[in-house]
């Protein structure tokens, strides 16, 4: 006599059949608000990695900018020192040496605005990567702090968060230095 051993599995489904409509709209709105928050995640990566070029483009930009401003400066205050010196011994006149005064300012106010714009170019490239409060080592005593926000995301990779492309980005140290 054989022996013979019978098994069954039992697989249960509960569907309600009459709520298919709502539950297939509530699946469908729920891919849709994920593919939407998808999409604004990556506008906000693609926003700030544009602000954070631009901004760096400015940091590179007025620094090689205030090279030149600063010798367009010296050579106006020399300029200005030799010409009050022949004016005083009746080799210019008055208008000559105001108007190389006027240049001397016009240079030094060209220079000290190149060099606040870079400041504050600096501080856009570091508000960009979120590290402009930590750098500067500023904060509200009533504010919580990243970690205490339960937001520290530090220990998260760049390619986690919103990851860079183009050009590499200098060190923060090199950043902070022109501070």
């Amino acid at each position: 006599s054989a022996r013979t051993r019978t098994a069954g599995v039992e697989v249960v489904l509960n569907y309600n059949l009459f709520r298919g409509g709502p539950d297939q709209a509530r699946e469908r709105e729920a891919v849709q608000g994920h593919s939407q928050s998808h999409d604004l995640l990556e506008k906000a990566c693609r926003d700030a990695r544009q602000t954070l070029q631009i901004a760096y483009s400015d940091v590179n930009a007025l620094g090689e900018q205030l090279g030149k401003l600063d010798r367009h400066r010296l050579a106006a205050e020399k300029s200005h020192v030799v010409y009050r010196q022949q004016y005083n011994l009746g080799q210019r006149t008055l208008l000559d040496l105001l108007d190389s005064q006027n240049e001397f300012f016009q240079a030094d106010r060209a220079y000290y605005n190149a060099h606040y714009n870079q400041v504050g170019a600096q501080a856009r490239t570091l508000a960009a990567m979120g590290r402009l409060v930590p750098t500067l080592n500023v904060g509200r005593a009533d504010q919580p702090d990243a970690a205490a926000a339960g937001q520290d995301r530090s220990a998260l990779s760049a390619s986690e968060l919103c990851p860079l492309e183009g050009p590499a980005v200098d060190s923060l140290e090199k950043i902070k230095a022109g501070l």
